[in-house]
């Protein structure tokens, strides 16, 4: 179905290919939204929106463009959806990813920063920014575990983050 954004008398919705369909199959659904700094839009996709105001004399309420492309940077490659998103009290976009960890979007570039207990990789579902500006993953097999907000300074020299 996509996204819907109720406009005060009724719902409007985008139901761009992005954010229905899986470039490999099945239903992508939205499984996460974020608003970033600038007012556009993150739904789990290759794509950020711009959406207008329920007044607007626009013939459809959203524009999209392009966001970051793939997370690895690579042209070639095909990696751009992921689990969830939050915004750090920086205005970082936090991207977890289902078995890639976790990516840092500082609006110019990604930092990769693995999700590993013992060596192996960890699947992760979601991303959370707490109250104290916090930021939590939920995995499928271990507690919620706290990132905390001093991740950039406390894993950049390992460049991993390490679950137990």
């Amino acid at each position: 179905m996509g996204a819907c954004r109720y406009n005060g008398k009724s719902f409007d919705w985008i139901s761009e290919e992005d954010v229905t369909e899986l470039h490999y199959g099945p239903s992508n659904g939205v499984r996460s939204i974020i608003e970033d700094k600038d007012g556009y839009f993150w739904f789990n996709s290759a794509y950020r929106y711009h959406v207008y105001g329920s007044n607007s004399q626009k013939h459809t309420f959203y524009s999209r463009e392009k966001s970051i492309g793939n997370l690895d940077g690579s042209p070639n490659s095909d990696f751009w959806e992921y689990m969830s998103i939050a915004r750090d009290n920086n205005n970082e976009l936090w991207i977890a990813t289902y078995a890639n960890g976790v990516w840092r979007y500082d609006g110019k570039r990604t930092t990769h920063y693995p999700v590993q207990a013992g060596g192996e990789d960890i699947t992760l579902f979601s991303i959370y920014k707490d109250n104290n500006g916090d930021l939590w993953l939920g995995t499928r097999d271990r507690r919620v575990n706290l990132m905390g907000t001093h991740l950039k300074d406390s894993y950049s020299s390992t460049g991993q983050i390490q679950v137990r």
